[in-house]
């Protein structure tokens, strides 16, 4: 193998960790992930539009900053949220997908 190309999922090295990931728990991450943005995504639609309600039931009224930083915080969390879903997207066998 040249350098710089990485070998498939299958062929990597055991870590020594002894767990591993099967259908479900990518799944499972992938289903988080969708439902975490979909919950911040909806709360920072809703905020922008009516001000005077409570973020997510007052659940993020600790962050600082506000009202804006609220907003912020939510946006951050939901973009995390898409990556998770995409990483464990991605990371599924092909096969698996049908």
């Amino acid at each position: 193998m040249s350098r710089g190309q990485t070998r498939p999922v299958s062929e990597q090295p055991d870590t020594g960790w002894g767990i591993g990931m099967g259908k479900g728990g990518y799944q499972a991450l992938e289903t988080a992930g969708l439902v975490i943005t979909g919950f911040c995504a909806q709360a920072v639609i809703r905020g922008l539009f009516n001000r005077d309600t409570e973020l997510l039931w007052g659940a993020v009224a600790w962050a600082p900053g506000g009202f804006t930083g609220q907003l912020v915080l939510l946006g951050c969390i939901a973009l995390v949220g898409l990556v998770l879903t995409g990483w464990a997207h991605a990371r599924r066998k092909p096969a698996e997908d049908q």
